[in-house]
């Protein structure tokens, strides 16, 4: 005859009590699992972005067949040296619009663009347009959400990408659209861009 206690512990009360405990750390895991994923993801892409500028800006705009591989190799190899994944990275033909060259991954795209000047800058004949980098998600629901700007010659920026929903080819950001607004009275650290979007300074 078995003990009163053991029947006690496979009371269907308490085996209900257990998978309900099971359930709520596993509810409290995901989340964090998921966050995890984001933020790695999230920092390839900066770091991606970066890369591709630091290659790209010794050069002007146009980029011609010759110098994207060129500028391939040295960014495969940065990426190498510097421990970021490349092993997913390939060229998108044809680029998004306005862009010199476009790149992606498994998660982002890569726009490699000319900066557009100040409206109301004086700008000369023979004045070349800076690089600019932009890396906004491949889709609108996936691990990657924000959308990183990378500047030449400014401080670099992201943005939650809650306004203008940057996501695929269908919704790139357009040269120009990450600046900060003429006239615009921001923080230092934040600044409402062309898109209508509040960029991050960091």
């Amino acid at each position: 005859m078995q003990s009163p206690r053991r029947w006690r512990a496979l009371d269907p009360a308490n085996l209900y009590v257990a998978v309900g405990l099971l359930l709520l750390l596993g509810s409290l895991w995901v989340p964090w699992l998921t966050a995890q994923r984001t933020a790695r993801v999230e920092r390839r892409a900066d770091e991606l972005a970066e890369l591709l500028l630091e290659v790209a800006a010794p050069f002007a705009p146009p980029v011609d067949p010759q110098l994207r591989e060129y500028l391939l190799a040295r960014l495969l190899l940065l990426a190498s040296c510097r421990g970021v994944l490349v092993g997913d990275l390939e060229e998108v033909d044809p680029p998004s619009p306005g862009a010199s060259w476009t790149l992606q991954n498994k998660h982002y795209l890569f726009s490699l663009q000319p900066s557009p000047p100040e409206p109301n800058l004086l700008v000369g004949r023979d004045t070349v347009p800076a690089f600019e980098v932009v890396a906004w998600p491949r889709e609108p629901i996936g691990p990657g959400h924000c959308a990183f700007f990378h500047p030449a010659g400014a401080p670099r920026a992201f943005t939650r990408n809650l306004a203008a929903d940057y996501h695929g080819l269908e919704h790139p950001p357009k040269p120009g659209s990450s600046h900060r607004l003429a006239r615009s009275i921001d923080h230092p650290a934040a600044y409402r861009g062309a898109d209508d979007e509040r960029w991050l300074v960091y």
